[in-house]
């Protein structure tokens, strides 16, 4: 697979998490000053927004391949504005919004999208059985 703009921006990324934390650890000592490990943390911090980053843009990048193809573009404009809502919505520190997201997006699997593997947890799914 070729590589992406999200893969590219993620590298670029994480290197500046590694290179936070290497700076870390030449300044550890043992034990370690207490001021030190703001950097431990920041360098963490930046490690998980640069994934969050790379999951949303590779998910842009997977639409608009997907979209491209679509001869109504009125439906492709329908689902990117879907697409842009639901990620703004993954992006508020709620859980039940993170579980939604795959949980209601129908052909999103490891395999198309390239993330890797993906679960879709069942806590928000209600099932009705009345019929």
């Amino acid at each position: 697979m070729p590589s992406s703009k999200a893969s590219e921006t993620f590298g670029q990324a994480i290197q500046d998490a590694e290179n936070l934390l290497a700076h870390f650890n030449k300044l550890n000592t043992q034990p370690p000053p207490a001021e030190n490990e703001v950097l431990k943390r920041a360098g963490l911090i930046m490690a998980m927004t640069a994934w969050e980053t790379f999951v949303e843009d590779r998910l842009q990048e997977f639409a608009a391949l997907r979209l491209a193809g679509l001869s109504d573009s009125s439906i492709g404009t329908f689902v990117q504005s879907k697409l842009d809502d639901e990620i703004s919505d993954c992006t508020t520190p709620r859980l039940k919004s993170r579980c939604n997201f795959f949980v209601t997006s129908p052909g999103l699997t490891s395999r198309n999208t390239g993330l890797g593997t993906i679960t879709r947890p069942n806590l928000f799914v209600s099932v009705s059985t009345s019929t």
